[in-house]
């Protein structure tokens, strides 16, 4: 029996930021122009500046940061405390560490209860801290997604957590190596995900006026979104390319780029080009790919749903769908977008499965526990262009929330809607069931970007794409 990913879409919420105290040495603060010499060409630079613009954190008061010193635990307990919105009094002849650390133990947010601010803690042990400090309301029972972090791993629950809302990107190979110490860039790139300020952006004066590319976020799992906004003189003519390609828009200024799960590590380019008349100019950003860890399943189908995954079937069935994905109007979609039910998920966007008698594939949505006759909501706000019969996707929903953005609902037991209306995030779009190629009553829930899949859940977890 294959255990399976639960996470309970319960108590995300995004903290306020508005601080103005120091984690490390000098006091800073909002909107200030941070510039550490140090960080030059550190792959952590954004992540850094950004965290300190919101006076989360400061450099040393020799004005450097030491992005790859290890944190200490007491370094590490005031990012998490302040970036929590916790800000407790000093206690006089106490460690300036002490009120963080007792702050975030009445929270029940630490895996301990002694206060060792020298200690250098472990990537597992902050992944726990972060976990019980931000998602305290997820459960998961799952093949684990890292090598090396088995479900009987103290912190498997908040390292996988931290996994599949796409904030702990792990390492190459399918590890995670949880016994090792973290640096103070890392920590702040982890804090920086999870608060959705990881954004770049790179800006120009032109004899016309301001240019300026912006990437968010810009180090993305396989399977992600990437936000693109540009702001350009009027008269001027702009196009994005990305790695060479030309990219399309039906909204001025705005791009949803899909990773796709195939897509290669590393660095990929974004270029903007913009000309008035005889002038000319071009803005380079990257994009960081990173390595979707991706647990394997083994899925026993009854012999009629066998029987619903011939070629033949599904070739003709996915015409349909490509034919609903092939149009989308030009809006901006609704972020942040909702779970269409509040319940675990049972199968993770991207999973290997294997079919015996049948074949493997790739998991290309989640699939939402659930019981037959549930109350299926529509996750974002749009236009149903699909609400109809299939043979392996049983009865499908799919809606179209603008830029080429689609969520997709299979095997449901009944439509509330109808091609062409318009519904709200949140509406009642359908009832759970399980029709088509299935083994019992749930919502397999997708999102797409044109044909694209992405993971579904990162369009709740990185609200901030708007």
């Amino acid at each position: 029996m294959v255990k399976r990913l639960l996470i309970f879409f319960l108590g995300i919420s995004v903290f306020s930021l508005g601080l103005n105290l120091p984690i490390f040495g000098s006091q800073a603060v909002r909107g200030t122009d941070f510039s550490f010499p140090d960080l030059e060409g550190h792959w952590a630079k954004e992540e850094v500046l950004s965290l300190s613009r919101y006076g989360i954190l400061s450099g040393y008061p020799n004005g450097l940061f030491y992005p790859d010193k290890t944190v200490n635990l007491g370094e590490a307990l005031k990012i998490v405390a302040l970036s929590k919105g916790l800000i407790p009094n000093p206690l006089p002849g106490e460690h300036w560490a002490y009120p963080y650390f007792l702050s975030l133990l009445e929270k029940q947010v630490l895996p301990f209860d002694s206060f060792e601010p020298e200690r250098k803690p472990s990537r597992g042990e902050i992944a726990e801290i972060l976990g019980r400090a931000f998602y305290p309301e997820m459960e998961i029972l799952s093949d684990p997604s890292f090598q090396d972090v088995p479900f009987d791993h103290p912190y498997f629950r908040s390292i996988e957590i931290l996994h599949q809302m796409g904030i702990a990107l792990g390492r190459e190979n399918g590890n995670f190596f949880p016994e090792e110490t973290i640096s103070r860039a890392e920590l702040s790139v982890l804090v920086c995900r999870i608060l959705q300020l990881e954004e770049i952006s790179v800006s120009q004066e032109t004899p016309f006026g301001a240019l300026s590319l912006s990437l968010k976020p810009y180090r993305v799992q396989q399977g992600g979104l990437v936000k693109i906004n540009l702001i350009t003189p009027g008269d001027f003519s702009a196009h994005i390319f990305l790695e060479g390609e030309k990219l399309k828009t039906e909204v001025p200024g705005y791009y949803l780029v899909p990773i796709p799960l195939d897509e290669e590590t590393g660095p990929k380019e974004a270029v903007l080009i913009a000309s008035s008349g005889e002038f000319s100019i071009s803005l380079k950003a990257n994009i960081i790919v990173a390595q979707n860890a991706i647990p394997s399943e083994t899925i026993v189908l009854p012999e009629e749903s066998i029987d619903l995954l011939s070629p033949e079937l599904l070739a003709k069935e996915r015409e349909e769908v490509y034919a609903a994905l092939s149009v989308s109007s030009g809006t901006i979609p609704d972020f942040p977008f909702q779970a269409p039910i509040n319940s675990p998920i049972l199968s993770t966007f991207g999973a290997e499965r294997v079919y015996p008698g049948w074949g493997s594939d790739y998991h290309w949505g989640v699939d939402l526990q659930g019981e037959e006759g549930d109350e299926v909501k529509a996750a974002g706000s749009g236009m149903v262009v699909m609400a109809k019969e299939l043979y392996s996707r049983g009865n499908t929903i799919i809606i179209d929330h603008g830029s080429g953005l689609f969520t997709l609902y299979y095997h449901l037991s009944a439509f509330y809607i109808k091609e062409g209306d318009e519904i709200k995030k949140g509406e009642t779009i359908g009832l759970v069931g399980s029709t088509g190629a299935v083994t019992g009553p749930h919502l397999h829930w997708e999102a797409r970007l044109g044909k694209t899949p992405i993971n579904p859940i990162l369009l709740i977890n990185q609200g901030g794409l708007r």
